[in-house]
């Protein structure tokens, strides 16, 4: 490969990087990526049995949905303490950054302190950045839960950490509509997509019988 042809191929990496700049995130392997940004996480590893995991993001506005879930070895027990699900709201642009994590010693210390965790999130200089925080809690059993389902009703609201731009407007993914038309869209239309949303919500949860009778009052209207 001569120097004109050499010089053309870096050229190429390097354009080819710069227009692929994106937002990774180190995980601990405790750490389960729930939601990205109102869809699927785009989780990468180093290889099947590495512990180390990356999430994919596009740059901008991000909101994560995550829980954390430190396995401990006693005895002849593995015991696994799962903290509440926590929504984290940042921006980011073309950016490496780690999520950290406390490290418990037991499962007696994790269940004593993880429902108050203190985690954050550091850039490669190790200085944390600004994330705007809450918890997705559901009263009742938590077996089976649809957390797509839950950020797009907590999406449409006005907790702190929502993201309108997130929540599914009219069956559509936010990301086909721009964000201006989202925001200044009446709150009428609004109200509608909650409420349908909802009702999609609720009759996830509810058994066969629910289901059942619920299908019959509509075909009675």
């Amino acid at each position: 490969m001569n120097i004109s042809k050499a010089l053309s191929f870096t050229s190429m990496i390097l354009l080819s990087g710069s227009a692929m700049a994106s937002v990774t995130i180190d995980l601990p392997e405790a750490v389960n990526v729930l939601v990205a940004n109102g869809g699927k996480a785009n989780i990468s590893s180093d290889g099947f049995f590495s512990s180390q995991k990356k999430l994919q993001l596009e740059d901008g506005l991000q909101q994560i949905v995550f829980r954390y879930e430190p396995f401990f070895q006693e005895g002849k027990d593995n015991i696994g303490i799962e903290s509440d699900v926590t929504v984290a709201v940042f921006n980011a642009a073309d950016a490496e950054l780690t999520l950290q994590v406390p490290q418990y010693r037991s499962s007696r210390e994790a269940r004593e302190h993880i429902s108050g965790m203190q985690w954050s999130l550091t850039n490669q200089d190790g200085q944390k950045i600004p994330v705007t925080q809450d918890k997705l809690l559901k009263d009742g059993i938590q077996f089976g839960r649809n957390y797509y389902t839950e950020m797009s009703v907590y999406n449409q609201s006005d907790k702190v950490a929502s993201v309108p731009e997130y929540a599914p407007q009219s069956g559509l993914s936010a990301k086909t509509i721009p964000a201006r038309s989202l925001r200044t869209s009446s709150q009428t239309k609004a109200s509608a997509t909650t409420a349908e949303t909802m009702l999609h919500y609720w009759y996830e949860q509810a058994d066969a019988k629910t289901r059942s009778r619920f299908k019959q009052f509509i075909n009675q209207q």
